[in-house]
């Protein structure tokens, strides 16, 4: 089905297109000369258009700045200027839209730039942006017990910050693994490998006692022990002596392994 016309989104890209290119040259990206013809169009938007405009999701993932003349998202600078301006002027019919209504770069630059009650409303709303940039912001704002739902986020800075927030002590129990193998092939399986053997440290041994169960009935032919060496010595090493002795035969398959075992048995 073919997408609706948004009419003050053609309207406002349009305006932003009038706007000339300064010469100087900087860091921050391209800036912006002959301005007030956006600054026009965007105040005589109506409150409902501009709802309209800032809620495109053409905006997502829209850059926040650019260093190219001629790319057809450089208006990243221009954006930024209407939103510090809206929340300058704090006129309602500016704000209402920007808080309620914005997606990508516009609420990028309202994360970055609104009073806090406005940042939390808009977290709030967008925990689960198709712009990473937006959740980003929102794992670093939102009330702990609402970040809960960002601990499996597919985007890494997302997952830290909402860990880093709760505090693993208070979530580890969704990183204890599932299995003892963690593929070298998926997602960030360095990071997955690193949470399941902290998650490890930190649980009650009934917790895991499912993983002690798969490791005494590994079988070394069918298993890729490069693949479950890491999750298994700290798994050994949260092991009772008397458990550790089932896996003496893995003593020889890895480094890690085999120093787990021994620490574990050194002194029985």
């Amino acid at each position: 089905m073919k997408k609706a016309v948004n009419h003050p989104y053609k309207k406002f890209l349009k305006a932003m297109s009038l706007a000339s290119v300064s010469g100087e040259k900087s860091w921050r990206g391209l800036s912006f000369t002959n301005t007030d013809r956006v600054i026009d169009a965007w105040n005589a938007m109506s409150r409902r258009s501009k709802s309209k405009l800032v809620s495109d999701s053409r905006w997502n993932h829209y850059p926040l700045m650019s260093y190219t003349k001629g790319s057809k998202k450089r208006f990243g600078a221009i954006i930024n200027m209407i939103v510090s301006n809206s929340l300058s002027r704090q006129g309602k019919d500016d704000l209402v839209p920007l808080v309620n209504s914005s997606s990508g770069i516009w609420a990028v630059f309202m994360l970055d730039l609104a009073p806090s009650s406005a940042r939390l409303k808009i977290a709030k709303r967008l925990r689960k942006s198709p712009d990473v940039r937006v959740r980003t912001r929102c794992s670093k704002i939102l009330p702990v017990n609402l970040l809960h739902t960002m601990l499996d986020d597919k985007n890494y800075s997302v997952r830290s910050s909402a860990i880093h927030r709760i505090g693993i002590d208070n979530c580890y129990k969704s990183f204890i693994p599932s299995s003892l193998e963690v593929s070298r092939e998926s997602d960030n399986w360095w990071w997955n490998n690193w949470l399941g053997r902290h998650a490890i440290t930190l649980a009650e041994p009934e917790e895991f006692a499912f993983l002690i169960d798969e490791a005494k009935s590994l079988n070394r032919e069918d298993t890729k022990m490069d693949n479950v060496e890491a999750i298994l010595s700290a798994l050994i090493s949260r092991m009772s002596p008397e458990e550790a002795l089932y896996l003496m035969d893995l003593k020889d398959v890895g480094s890690r392994i085999s120093t787990a075992l021994e620490q574990k048995l050194k002194h029985t």
